[in-house]
């Protein structure tokens, strides 16, 4: 018994489908290429604009009074670690077990009715 022949040259609806596929792939990458251009272009006349300003009073300093110029984001930097510092504190007793190799057993034993049977399957 012989084997099918495949013929694998494209023709008609599959050639226009691959054409059509090379189309809408060159305008994603178009599209894609000029969003990261127009983007970069910002991220350039932020940097040239903002470069002045950046000095070590800016960090380390506080924001001005109303009316005054200059200041600094000295509050704004230790409010996000802060922040950070809160929200590990808070999922790593939570996250950590999930991953403990041979703690799924305790879990299951501590958590919720509704839960247990999830980490069964884990």
């Amino acid at each position: 018994m012989s084997e099918p022949s495949f013929n694998l040259k494209t023709s008609g609806r599959s050639r226009r489908r691959l054409v059509v596929n090379r189309i809408a792939e060159g305008s994603a990458l178009l599209a894609a290429a000029l969003a990261v251009a127009a983007l970069a272009l910002v991220v350039w006349a932020v940097a040239v604009r903002g470069i002045g300003a950046l000095s070590i009073d800016f960090f380390t300093k506080g924001p001005p009074l109303f009316g005054e110029t200059g200041g600094g984001i000295a509050p704004a930097i230790a409010g996000s670690l802060l922040l950070v510092f809160i929200a590990t504190l808070i999922a790593l007793p939570i996250g950590v077990p999930w991953y403990a190799p041979g703690r799924k057993l305790e879990l299951q034993f501590l958590a919720p009715p509704c839960v247990s049977p999830g980490l069964i399957t884990m």
